[in-house]
């Protein structure tokens, strides 16, 4: 399934998520995965390393310099057994994108049920990492 935006809410995508999965309510589910992606537009006095905490420190004269954007990322893992969550940043002159990612790494099969509390548990990963490393003045830019 594909949100755009404006972003519907976790209800929502809960529901349709439930939806999906009772029609295959005998069927066990491999690889899962769930990502946010996550824009934020700078002003031109923002120092990204102020902004994001997994900002590298690279200097503004250098840094609108880059032909491609800085990228970085952090791996760890999610608070469900198997789940690995990445946090990818790219950081363009005007703009900030965070990609997180959850990922089931088990390889067993999960059943319905747990496959929609696997959803439940990697979003609340994700948006704790979210809540971590964004700062609270791009926070307030999302509103």
């Amino acid at each position: 399934m594909l949100f755009q935006k404006p972003y519907p809410g976790w209800v929502v995508i809960r529901n349709e998520l439930a939806d999906s999965l009772n029609r295959y309510q005998n069927e066990t589910f491999h690889g899962l995965m769930l990502t946010y992606t996550d824009e934020f537009h700078l002003f031109p006095d923002d120092d990204p390393v102020h902004l994001i905490s997994i900002a590298p420190e690279i200097p503004k004269s250098l840094a609108t310099r880059m032909l491609y954007g800085l990228k970085t990322e952090i791996v760890m893992q999610g608070a469900e057994k198997g789940t690995l969550i990445q946090v990818r940043y790219t950081w363009k002159t005007d703009t900030i994108i965070l990609d997180f990612q959850a990922r089931s790494q088990h390889e067993e099969a999960y059943p319905r049920d747990a496959t929609l509390n696997w959803f439940e548990k990697a979003r609340e990963d994700i948006h704790q990492v979210f809540d971590v490393i964004v700062s609270e003045t791009l926070r307030k830019r999302c509103l």
